[in-house]
């Protein structure tokens, strides 16, 4: 990341800090939902999969949020709460919401993870916020794009 871009996240950071608004560490806020599979992939699903639902900022990709489900049956119920989260008022512009299916169990995605992205911004508070997991991480070196994702 060059210097001026990581100096324009830090102004823009400190001012979404300083704001006032939005969720904070006194009132943290929730999302909730339900994340199921495609019918179709089905059958990529291993025996101890970690499910991870994150929340990231809209524009700067930071994750503000996110909730680890081992083995996870689907459909299944999330809720993420900004309570332990470093910048809780950055989720004031909303936020976007995405599910991955990590074979390795790790939170870095990996080449052949499972995915869904809810469609648009939501903010906290939402309920209802629906995912479903439609698409694959494909491998890096690969032509096409690294995510495949349907809506």
């Amino acid at each position: 990341m060059k210097w001026s871009s990581l100096r324009r996240t830090m102004i823009l950071a400190a001012i979404l800090l300083t704001s006032g608004q939005g969720c904070s560490k006194e009132n943290p806020g929730t999302i909730t939902g339900m994340i199921s599979l495609a019918p179709e992939l089905a059958s990529q699903v291993r025996p101890g999969d970690t499910l991870y639902v994150v929340a990231r900022h809209p524009r700067l990709s930071i994750p503000l949020a996110n909730q680890k489900i081992k083995s996870p049956v689907f459909p299944v119920a999330y809720e993420l709460t900004f309570k332990g989260s470093m910048f809780p008022a950055m989720a004031r512009d909303g936020v976007i919401v995405e599910a991955r299916l990590s074979h390795r169990g790790m939170i870095i995605p990996a080449g052949g993870d499972l995915g869904g992205l809810h469609d648009g911004v939501v903010y906290v508070g939402d309920t209802a916020v629906d995912i479903i997991i439609s698409g694959v991480r494909r491998p890096k070196g690969q032509q096409e794009p690294r995510v495949i994702l349907k809506q």
